[in-house]
């Protein structure tokens, strides 16, 4: 399944995104997380080669990664996002891999991600992993 939401940056920081609302939250773009069958956060990470290499790897190279101790669960964030919790039941219906990317227009960094993201995309919806793509937006 692919679902694409565009939302502008304030909402996302408002959301909280990943670790719930806090002051002082630090936030970088763009930001790749892989969540495995059971909804717990296995990959994170905000350096686009590093997350070019991952969706270049994926199905296979998420084999044997640990669950993230107290990230938020793939439920609780599509539940945070308006345009993926609108497909809550779709996402959420039965386990799969999911994919949640993040962009923020006009970031150059960005650029590489968003380049292996599109590369890989056919690929990783024929092994039914789930495309949660988040445009954001300055304004």
């Amino acid at each position: 399944m692919f679902v694409t939401t565009s939302l502008p940056l304030a909402s996302y920081v408002q959301a909280g995104s990943r670790e719930g609302p806090k002051s002082g939250a630090t936030f970088f773009f763009p930001q790749l997380d892989i969540y495995d069958l059971s909804g717990n956060l296995i990959y994170s990470s905000h350096e686009s080669l590093e997350s070019a290499r991952m969706l270049n790897t994926l199905p296979g190279g998420i084999q044997g990664l640990p669950p993230k101790p107290d990230a938020p669960r793939l439920a609780e964030v599509v539940e945070r996002v308006p345009g993926f919790r609108e497909k809550k039941e779709q996402i959420l219906g039965r386990p799969r891999v999911s994919v949640i990317s993040v962009f923020l227009e006009n970031c150059e960094a960005c650029s590489l991600q968003e380049n292996a993201l599109d590369d890989a995309r056919g690929r990783l919806l024929d092994h039914d992993i789930n495309l949660l793509v988040i445009r954001l937006s300055r304004r």
